[in-house]
């Protein structure tokens, strides 16, 4: 596919929920636009300049959708900043997901390679694990699954996952990212999504941006076309390295049309915008989490 000041006041209309998420609070509230959400992210402390340098932490902060005003900014470093700020705690989350079962994972494949099996419950989780990700289960017993299974499962460098998000969608300022939650451009099929101008193609919607992060995530994870990805990063865990966005947007030929030079293009954008040292940074778990509506 082609890859189309001091904080201000902030006025939160309404907390609707402080609720738990797994182990994991979260407040909900509602901001004014895009001036109201940069302005949550000062009052937060939420420096883009620090991250994955002086501080290694980034808040959760869960933006349900870009801000109807978004395309509105036209000041680039203000575009850029504010972008970057609002998908990264989103592609930590979704990686934390994974990271999660891929921890139990290589625990059970542990076991199985030690000449253990597997109960019951582990034995279904596996099965549906399998399912997720795209492996036949057919004739495979617990052992050849959790093989198969653990080049899949596993995290998208936050470098290369915010690069992509930011061509793909024009830096949130897109018509798919505005109104379809959409950050990756991924095709879809039938009447769902959103046409695409002067074509006959269509572009996944997502009712919350974290959706279309995962769904983009479970995508390079299973799909052919990024085999190699997968090897290139499984080899970085082999040797115990720090998984390196920019050493795996070099196998994304296959994401789009213009081949290796969208591959280019994605390195390019990695180190212009010094965005790898957002690999390093991790989710402060400290706090509350933040789930933000924004209001038009």
């Amino acid at each position: 596919m082609v890859a189309i000041a001091v904080a201000a006041v902030i006025v939160v209309l309404a907390v609707v929920v402080i609720y738990e998420q797994e182990t994991s609070r979260w407040e909900t509230v509602e901001v004014d636009g895009t001036d109201g959400l940069l302005d949550l992210y000062q009052s937060e402390d939420y420096i883009l300049a620090v991250l994955g340098k002086s501080d290694p932490d980034a808040p959760r902060i869960n933006v349900i959708e870009i801000p109807a005003d978004w395309a509105d900014v036209t000041d680039v470093d203000k575009k850029k900043d504010g972008f970057i700020r609002t998908v990264l705690p989103l592609v930590l989350l979704a990686n934390r997901d994974i990271m999660d079962d891929r921890k139990r994972l290589v625990e059970l494949n542990d076991t199985l390679s030690g000449g253990g099996s597997l109960g019951d419950d582990d034995h279904a989780w596996l099965q549906e694990l399998a399912s997720q990700y795209g492996v036949d289960t057919d004739g495979q017993d617990d052992a050849a699954l959790a093989q198969a299974l653990l080049p899949r499962v596993d995290t998208v460098p936050p470098s290369l996952a915010v690069a992509q998000a930011a061509v793909e969608s024009g830096w949130g300022q897109s018509r798919f990212a505005l109104d379809g939650n959409a950050l990756f451009g991924q095709w879809t099929w039938g009447d769902d999504g959103i046409q695409a101008e002067d074509s006959t193609n269509r572009v996944a919607s997502f009712d919350q941006l974290i959706d279309s992060v995962e769904a983009y995530m479970l995508n390079l994870n299973t799909e052919h076309a990024y085999e190699a990805l997968r090897e290139k990063r499984a080899e970085q865990r082999a040797k115990g390295e720090q998984l390196d966005g920019l050493t795996l947007a070099a196998t994304l030929v296959h994401y789009s049309e213009e081949g290796s030079d969208y591959a280019h293009k994605i390195e390019g954008m990695i180190r212009d915008d010094e965005l790898a040292p957002l690999d390093t940074v991790v989710l402060d778990d400290d706090e509350i989490g933040l789930l933000v509506e924004t209001r038009d």
